[in-house]
């Protein structure tokens, strides 16, 4: 559970970093003589299409306009990784808080809808594709499909969803015990800390 959800957290943070989350679909024979060039669009950056420019990423023009699904987008992807990402923290370190059983199954239940949420948000980021992104408004073009940085968060939210309903349906569990194995990594040092806690 603890690298469903660190991958799932690395890879919920590609569309801040990708300039191709999507490819523009080109309309027939408007650009026949670009037909096999893809033009890539982020949520906050595209990437260059020119010979020159390939494989650059760019920031948006303020001519651009960006609509509400489109801000959207960008408000849903930054929800999932900072959920993602304190989630993932619960997981790595929570080892070295120990409490009562009952405590230990509210704290497991509220990573796991920590994860589940963040999964959600993740999921959420494809609103870009219902934006003005793409349609017509900013640029001639057909739509959008999917592309690199896209499919890397469809991972994403997978990993966040699998990691969530993992924990809930071993915390739901009627003989819950604190989950050493896949709590802390690090459990022999985290178990260390723990004595030299409790010793007088």
């Amino acid at each position: 559970i603890v690298l469903l959800s660190s991958v799932g957290f690395v890879l919920s943070i590609a569309p801040h970093g990708f300039c191709d989350f999507v490819y523009l679909k080109p309309i027939p024979n408007y650009i026949a003589a670009q037909e096999d060039i893809k033009i890539g669009l982020g949520l906050y950056q595209y990437e260059g299409f020119e010979e020159n420019e390939s494989g650059a990423c760019f920031q948006y023009e303020s001519s651009i306009e960006v609509d509400g699904l489109w801000q959207a987008a960008r408000v849903f992807t930054i929800l999932g990784c900072v959920l993602g990402g304190v989630s993932c923290a619960f997981y790595w370190f929570s080892g070295i808080s120990h409490s009562s059983e009952r405590d230990d199954k509210k704290r497991w239940m509220l990573i796991g809808v920590g994860s589940l949420l963040g999964s959600l948000f993740c999921g959420l980021s494809f609103l870009f594709f219902e934006s003005s992104a793409c349609d017509s408004t900013n640029w001639q073009s057909d739509g959008c499909e999917l592309g690199p940085g896209g499919k890397f968060v469809i991972a994403g939210t997978v990993f966040l969803g699998a990691s969530g309903i993992g924990t809930f349906i071993i915390s739901s569990q009627s003989a819950f015990q604190y989950p050493q194995w896949f709590c802390c990594p690090w459990w022999d040092v985290c178990k260390s800390v723990l004595d030299r806690w409790e010793k007088p």
